[in-house]
């Protein structure tokens, strides 16, 4: 409620006050340096629990349900976009995500990970979707494209390469921030 009471503000401001404004509404923003868990951030979430080893769930779907990912680099040249271009594009609203060619299932994303660091973690399933939760979301970027000529550049595979790279880098770190779900499963591997 409080994301969608500041878009309809930011709207109001712009038209009776000729605020400039520019309102994005994004899908799943990932990249290194996010401190995910399962309820947010799940990408790079996913990428630590198989680093670490740590237990991981599918929440409904069997792990299908399908989320389109902009990785942090592309949400800044977005940005960037927008500002070189705020006088022409002030008042407008954009809907911005991976779009079809970067969408992911759970599945998917663990299929990449097994794939890029050889191993497995424990799996659980809860066959109850979250409340309200959807099966299939992709965000339709083509007003983006069309207005500033944006679009993503940075795919799932190179996505996660630069999560494991971050994660290598930050490893003692990430390992004491993540201590506690380490401690309660062992690491599983092939």
């Amino acid at each position: 409620l409080s994301k969608l009471m500041a878009d309809l503000a930011c709207q109001e401001y712009a038209g009776a006050f000729g605020m400039k404004t520019v309102i994005n509404r994004f899908g799943v923003i990932s990249g290194e340096g996010q401190f995910g868990k399962s309820d947010q951030g799940w990408v790079s979430w996913w990428a630590v629990a198989f680093y670490f080893g740590l237990p991981l769930k599918y929440i409904g779907w069997q792990g299908k349900q399908v989320r389109d990912i902009l990785f942090i680099e592309d949400v800044c040249s977005l940005v960037e976009a927008q500002l070189n271009h705020l006088d022409r594009i002030s008042g407008e609203v954009f809907n911005v995500g991976g779009g079809p060619a970067n969408s992911l299932s759970l599945v998917e994303g663990t299929n990449i990970l097994r794939e890029k660091l050889g191993r497995d973690v424990p799996f659980t399933y809860e066959s109850q979707p979250r409340k309200a939760d959807q099966s299939i979301y992709m965000t339709d970027n083509r007003k983006a494209e069309r207005v500033l000529g944006w679009k993503p550049k940075i795919g799932i595979s190179e996505g996660y390469d630069r999560i494991l790279d971050w994660i290598k880098e930050n490893e003692a770190h990430l390992r004491g921030i993540y201590a506690s779900e380490q401690k309660s499963q062992p690491v599983a591997t092939r």
